[in-house]
């Protein structure tokens, strides 16, 4: 089977001292759009931006969406989402082409979709982005699933309940329902090619120099790479949801890369905790409808204090989305200069209950809000 060939460019073509992340953009929303272009276009224009997938199905929105980030980034990088490989109309023959029209459409307007090293300002350091291209599989759920019994009815099946098994096309031997899709698109990862120093390099080797460097390394997906950034079972509207979120391919590969910070989307949680030593991230936008009935669980940011604060003043406006918080979108992860460093660790609803407490699959008892939700 043949792999699809990205190119990267290793240096950015000028500074930028802070990185910011965000995934789960959906700019196909109204309000979400309004809350990109509400974005200053001068604040940010020396900094980075990661955005993590998930902008939308429509090529024409993807393509305003990053211009917009363009224009107000000095430097946007992106892998796409599940969202984004929706088949919708826009010419694609399959997901795999719908991902190679991503692919093109970044390398036309700058757009950075392979491992970039970050080239220092004065007095600051260099560091490497490493986008990762990833997929879902439902083995990557090893955690054992509800009893009948506590369930007013079975969950409706993920081929059923899920869009992608219905909104996505896959060539010939990609069976979605297995983890065919997500090793394939593991294995598109080595394809990238880069120049490293005076040296180009391709495949396991480009992986293993960026994993040696002694630069910082920031890596994002759109999936998760460990089970242990979702909620457990009985916390969830969806109690399948685990089987739809993650892939090990991703979980191997970002371990290999050792990266100070991963950055992932997809289920709309914030997060931020370190595991095994790598920091991990989500900083989502989500759905107008999310931030109206359950922001506490979607908010990243400052210390728990300051979260409540935010969250307090999202609540009192019309369009929580247009009020550019820290709470709610941008994430503050890395500022080059003055010898670089990482921002402090943020509070997030489910990332501070599990620093507390051991998970605990083996627990049957559901959650208050989703016994009264059934």
């Amino acid at each position: 089977m043949a792999l699809l060939t990205q190119t990267a460019n290793v240096t950015a073509g000028s500074a930028a001292p802070r990185l910011f992340a965000v995934s789960d953009i959906h700019t196909d929303k109204d309000e979400n759009m309004t809350w990109l272009e509400g974005i200053s276009t001068g604040k940010y224009q020396a900094d980075t931006v990661i955005v993590a997938g998930d902008i939308s199905h429509n090529l024409e929105v993807i393509e305003k969406t990053l211009l917009a980030l363009a224009a107000r980034f000095n430097e946007v990088f992106y892998t796409p989402g599940n969202h984004d490989l929706w088949c919708s109309g826009d010419g694609c023959l399959d997901s795999i082409h719908k991902l190679q029209q991503l692919l093109a459409l970044c390398a036309r307007i700058g757009v950075h979709t392979g491992p970039t090293r970050v080239e220092p300002r004065e007095g600051g350091v260099a560091y490497w982005v490493v986008p990762v291209l990833s997929w879902h599989h439902s083995s990557f759920d090893t955690e054992r699933d509800l009893d009948l019994e506590v369930l007013p009815s079975p969950p409706v099946p993920i081929s059923r309940a899920v869009m992608d098994f219905r909104a996505c096309e896959w060539p010939k031997g990609l069976d979605p329902t297995g983890d065919e899709v997500a090793v394939y698109m593991d294995e598109l990862n080595d394809t990238v090619r880069a120049s490293v120093g005076s040296e180009e390099v391709s495949g396991e080797r480009l992986w293993e120099l960026i994993a040696q460097s002694q630069e910082p390394v920031i890596s994002f997906s759109h999936f998760l790479p460990r089970l242990e950034l979702c909620p457990e079972k009985r916390f969830l509207m969806y109690s399948l949801l685990p089987k739809v979120v993650g892939s090990d391919p991703l979980r191997r590969r970002v371990e290999a890369l050792q990266p100070s910070v991963h950055v992932f989307g997809h289920t709309h949680f914030g997060w931020d905790q370190e595991l095994d030593g790598i920091r991990y991230i989500q900083a989502a936008v989500g759905y107008p409808f999310e931030r109206e009935q359950r922001l506490r669980s979607l908010a990243v940011g400052g210390s728990p204090e300051k979260l409540l604060q935010s969250l307090h003043v999202l609540k009192q406006i019309m369009h929580p989305v247009m009020a550019f918080l820290q709470a709610i979108g941008l994430a503050d992860v890395f500022d080059s200069g003055n010898g670089g460093h990482f921002c402090p660790q943020m509070s997030a609803t489910w990332s501070d209950y599990y620093k507390k407490n051991p998970r605990d699959p083996e627990n049957m008892e559901l959650a208050w809000w989703v016994k009264k939700r059934h």
